[in-house]
């Protein structure tokens, strides 16, 4: 059975899960500390940050200095995986469309609609 296509809120879900089990690999009282931060300097609750990805940037890269670069780069490989497991993405929001990830992910997921839309003979 193909991958559903996947809804820019749907997608937006799946941005907050990865970032969520990302700050957990740097332990509760780190990640209590990142949300608490966030929510009462800039104002942004949990549910906001696949929509403000760019104050959660900057705060990240505020917070952890040279850190900064292998938890971001954890975020995105947690997305990555959640979205090659879950779905075929169609469309990446304006604010992930880098050229690098979007013709990459554009590629993977197209391949593999092909490869299952063969292999279930629809013609």
């Amino acid at each position: 059975m193909p991958k559903p296509v996947i809804s820019t809120e749907g997608f937006n879900k799946l941005i907050a899960k990865a970032f969520d089990e990302s700050l957990s690999a740097l332990g509760t009282p780190a990640k209590e500390a990142v949300y608490k931060y966030l929510e009462e300097t800039f104002d942004l609750k949990k549910w906001e940050i696949p929509y403000r990805t760019e104050v959660v940037e900057k705060v990240i890269e505020k917070i952890f200095g040279a850190g900064a670069t292998p938890l971001e780069q954890l975020i995105k490989k947690n997305l990555v995986k959640k979205l090659e497991s879950t779905c075929i993405v169609v469309g990446l929001p304006e604010y992930l469309n880098t050229v690098a990830t979007y013709n990459r992910l554009k590629k993977e997921n197209t391949a593999k609609l092909n490869e299952r839309l063969n292999s279930q003979n629809y013609k």
